[in-house]
């Protein structure tokens, strides 16, 4: 149930402090797809700013970066250890979605790669095993080499 209410919570973060900008998407816009990998390089489906990366603001970037640095870092010599990073990310992910300052497309593309991020690292805490722990934490940092292509 603690998982149920920390997920609702973040989503609830994520969709009350970031103001979606409307897609105003042509024809044309869609098949611009150029810029956006195919899905097993980018499952998240991000498109690249006319080929470049997006900006993404200092103060996220900071969270976004200290949560990269505590997952690969992550040293998983006590079950212990497993409860501390789910509940720093979390913490990370709250501050993070609290102080969001992105408008447009670059938001949009940030929260292709956010919402799925918030779902695993839910998933971590929650996990039952300290092998799906290990298997989780392997998704995480995937997820962060798929950020780093599109983000700066």
């Amino acid at each position: 149930m603690n998982i149920k209410i920390i997920l609702l919570t973040s989503i609830v973060i994520v969709a009350a402090s970031c103001q979606q900008t409307g897609k105003n998407q042509s024809a044309g816009a869609s098949s611009a797809d150029s810029s956006a990998q195919s899905n097993s390089d980018n499952p998240y489906n991000i498109e690249l700013n006319k080929g470049e990366k997006w900006v993404v603001d200092a103060p996220m970037m900071q969270n976004i970066r200290k949560m990269e640095d505590a997952i690969n870092a992550f040293d998983s010599s006590s079950p212990e250890a497993y409860k501390i990073l789910a509940q720093q990310l979390q913490a990370d992910i709250d501050a993070l979605t609290t102080g969001c300052t992105m408008k447009g497309q670059g938001h949009d593309e940030l929260h292709k790669w956010l919402l799925p991020y918030i779902d695993k690292a839910n998933a971590f805490a929650g996990a039952g095993s300290d092998a799906e722990r290990r298997q989780i934490l392997q998704t995480l940092k995937a997820s962060f080499n798929n950020f780093n292509q599109y983000f700066k």
